[in-house]
């Protein structure tokens, strides 16, 4: 773990911020899981013509879901059955970029469309004077990859995946990941690129956002994301409770840690969702801060820690003088993006 690695090199400093900077981390992706799921099923219910003030609010569907399905999955010490949710996952969300990707074919929300008077003001397309800007470098740009290292973020589970592959080499990890970060890439792209043509510079943080209430395909991708997000969430909690337990030198083998954490956690999460709604501040500023540290700089500063002191592993390859200086490069990158992210 990075922990573990941290107090090799380093020594208890460095080891305790970055596994609390993993804690966090792991908190936001779970509150931008929350705020899914509360849009998610209040849009649903409100399709079906059920708009009461409260039982149909974000926050009161928020609970019920938390309550009835998600509390259940994360006291589960065994995720080994949400393999096959994780794969419906991917489904759903293939079928939200086959649904975005038909409105905006059919121009179901253009001035013209079926649906452009059934949304809010806000959520119409909105276009430069000039038309469609296909490729522009701005300051938002940092804004973007701040959102982009929140969305190919997945180290903290990386020793987990890694213990859990039925081949358990560095090069049979590479090819998974690889595969994984490419079509995940694919589906990302996509999404981005279709909501962009539809709306423009009104996409909403939460893409179906845009999406009228009364849109039956887009209430069946909000369902489809909503199965989605509901089934992963457990995966990031155990993260959060991992790093929740080594931040504070938790036993959590104990039931009276285990249950604790895990309500405690589950409430501040649920919380949060029930306050905040802004789906893209949450992962652009969670992505600039946390994903900028955990995914560049620590990773460049143990190697080129490592470097300097000469510390390997066991089987592994000692770091040159080239590994070295381009973690250096990381880091920098790593300091660009958080520093400039996060102020714009």
């Amino acid at each position: 773990t990075y922990k573990e690695c941290g107090e090799v090199l380093s020594g208890p400093i460095l080891a305790e911020t970055m596994t609390i900077l993993c804690l966090l981390k792991t908190a936001a992706g779970c509150l931008a899981y929350s705020i899914v799921i509360g849009e998610s099923c209040s849009r649903i219910l409100h399709f079906f013509a059920l708009h009461d003030p409260f039982w149909t609010s974000r926050q009161a569907t928020l609970i019920i879901v938390t309550v009835c399905i998600l509390l259940p999955l994360v006291l589960q010490r065994d995720l080994s059955i949400l393999s096959y949710t994780s794969l419906l996952g991917i489904a759903g969300e293939v079928f939200v970029v086959a649904v975005m990707q038909a409105r905006y074919l059919d121009g179901s929300y253009t001035p013209a469309g079926q649906f452009y008077d059934s949304t809010r003001l806000d959520d119409h397309p909105s276009f430069y004077a000039n038309g469609i800007h296909y490729f522009k470098i701005s300051m938002m740009t940092f804004v973007l990859f701040g959102s982009l290292s929140q969305a190919f973020f997945a180290h903290y589970n990386g020793p987990k995946f890694y213990s859990q592959l039925r081949c358990t080499s560095p090069r049979h990890f590479s090819i998974v990941v690889g595969i994984g970060f490419f079509i995940s890439w694919i589906i990302y792209a996509w999404v981005m690129s279709v909501g962009y043509l539809t709306f423009g510079n009104a996409c909403d943080g939460l893409i179906l956002n845009n999406y009228a209430e009364e849109d039956s395909w887009a209430t069946a991708a909000r369902a489809a994301i909503g199965f989605a997000v509901m089934f992963g969430f457990p995966l990031t909690f155990t993260s959060l409770r991992d790093n929740t337990v080594a931040a504070f030198g938790l036993d959590d083998r104990k039931r009276s840690v285990f249950y604790p954490v895990t309500f405690a956690l589950l409430l501040l999460i649920t919380a949060g969702g029930c306050f905040l709604e802004n789906l893209g501040l949450v992962n652009s500023l969670g992505g600039a801060i946390f994903g900028a540290c955990i995914a560049l700089i620590f990773p460049g500063a143990l190697v080129y820690l490592a470097w300097r002191s000469g510390q390997v592993g066991v089987g592994h390859a000692e770091f040159g003088r080239t590994e070295g200086r381009m973690a250096l490069l990381i880091v920098a990158g790593g300091f660009v993006i958080l520093v400039l992210g996060s102020a714009v």
